[in-house]
């Protein structure tokens, strides 16, 4: 098993193409780099039809994660198709569990566009927004809204560290020779 998920990754990492594959070996660099939360689990998926490529990718992807000492768990954001679920039992693999909480995805369109006043809000957020509302039941989205901010304008239990660093992004910049952060 190990064998062949090794060699499913390889062969995705070498069929992009040469503009996909930008790969410059510092891969060990470029995920440490990333929050990945402590002592938190994440979640790998594909698309939301998850056909054999997209379930495939999300299971290797996390097996690799965890290799590297990542916790990582593959889930998938819809029902199996046939062909998937023969390829997984043929080589004995676990269909990866369904990850359904319509409620995340609206969270994370509400937090990352300002409650839909954002100027970069596009017209499928818009689609997926009212899409979303009917899944979660969530009716006064703005009251929701409301809560989540009053919820991040919130330190309670932090120290001046985690507050500062709480949105902290790290940026490289070659044209002035050092790397940069914006809290």
């Amino acid at each position: 098993m190990k064998v062949c998920l090794a060699a499913t990754i390889l062969l995705s990492l070498g069929s992009c193409s040469s503009n996909e594959n930008q790969y410059d070996g510092n891969f060990s660099q470029v995920l440490a780099a990333l929050d990945w939360g402590e002592g938190t689990t994440t979640y790998v998926i594909g698309h939301k039809s998850p056909d054999t490529d997209a379930v495939c990718s999300a299971i290797t992807y996390a097996y690799l994660m965890n290799a590297l000492g990542y916790s990582c768990e593959p889930r998938v954001a819809g029902k199996l198709n046939n062909e998937t679920k023969m390829v997984l039992k043929r080589f004995g693999v676990a269909e990866p569990q369904l990850l359904e909480n319509a409620g995340l995805m609206l969270s994370a369109l509400l937090s990352d566009t300002n409650n839909m006043t954002s100027t970069t809000v596009t017209a499928v957020d818009s689609a997926m927004y009212a899409e979303l509302l009917l899944l979660t039941g969530i009716a006064d989205a703005n009251s929701y809204y409301e809560e989540m901010t009053d919820s991040l304008a919130s330190y309670t239990g932090m120290t001046d560290e985690e507050i500062f660093f709480s949105d902290y992004k790290d940026y490289g910049s070659e044209s002035v020779g050092c790397d940069m952060g914006v809290p």
